[in-house]
């Protein structure tokens, strides 16, 4: 919007959208929608496909990023699980103890293991 030299409240306007959803929009917790899609392209003096591939290239990458945690999680979690005296090699930082009245005291949780070298 910078480019047109317009504010979210106005380019909102324009569009016929609320303030909040374009702001949304922008900061990217929202995804575009065909007519919103129509709308932008009829402001911007764009395409349509132009902002429907803009969401789908950030769904995809929005995607990739996910599934490279869930896998890098569940390698860890499967190297400590089937190689428990190989676990020292991997760290993964422990949880804060859960606080208010569902805790585990100290004396509850139990002895770590030892490896006898």
């Amino acid at each position: 919007m910078k480019p047109l030299e317009m504010t979210q409240a106005a380019a909102a306007k324009t569009l016929g959208m609320s303030t909040v959803r374009l702001n949304e929009l922008v900061r990217g917790k929202r995804g575009v929608t065909a007519d919103t899609v129509l709308r932008f392209a009829q402001l911007f003096k764009t395409t349509p496909q132009f902002w429907m591939h803009m969401q789908a290239n950030f769904d995809l990458k929005a995607a990739m990023v996910r599934r490279r945690t869930m896998l890098a999680t569940s390698a860890l979690w499967i190297l400590q699980v089937t190689e428990p005296t190989r676990s020292c090699l991997v760290r993964i930082p422990p949880s804060p103890p859960p606080t208010g009245p569902n805790r585990i005291t100290q004396s509850e949780y139990p002895e770590p293991h030892r490896d006898a070298r």
